[in-house]
């Protein structure tokens, strides 16, 4: 059996093993109208933070409470925000947001997670630490 110290000394060299990941986003690139935001780098934005597309669309028209939809069919040509008054800080927020509850791991801050679905359960786990979060 091991003793306190012995385990101590383990979980520390566990902890500090874990290494701190940057991520980095491309800028957010929009178009505002007066009537409707075009956020047009939407796509390699989600390919950067490994997130489903529906997942974000969902989010996004959750927490503006606006009419949204996608530009063109196969969603490349980016999303479009309804309503006025908009600002690129606003998509910026939502970003934020989502990344925050959705990509980013509240134990070890780092961003290299993956978010699945099982029985209308999401299931956020942190590759580098191991830690489980269901929503």
């Amino acid at each position: 059996m091991q003793s306190f110290e012995e385990l101590v000394d383990e979980a520390y060299n566990k902890i500090t093993k874990v290494k701190k990941t940057v991520l980095v986003l491309p800028p957010i690139e929009s178009e505002i109208t007066t009537t409707k935001q075009h956020w047009t780098n939407v796509i390699p934005i989600l390919e950067t933070i490994s997130r489903d597309h529906n997942h974000f669309y969902s989010f996004v028209k959750s927490e503006t409470g606006k009419e949204i939809s996608w530009l063109s069919a196969d969603r490349s040509e980016g999303l479009i925000i309804h309503g006025k008054r908009q600002s690129k800080k606003d998509i910026s927020h939502i970003l934020m947001k989502y990344i925050k509850k959705y990509v980013t791991c509240s134990s070890c801050k780092n961003s290299n997670s993956t978010l699945t679905r099982e029985n209308s359960i999401e299931k956020l786990e942190c590759i580098d630490c191991g830690m489980i979060k269901l929503m």
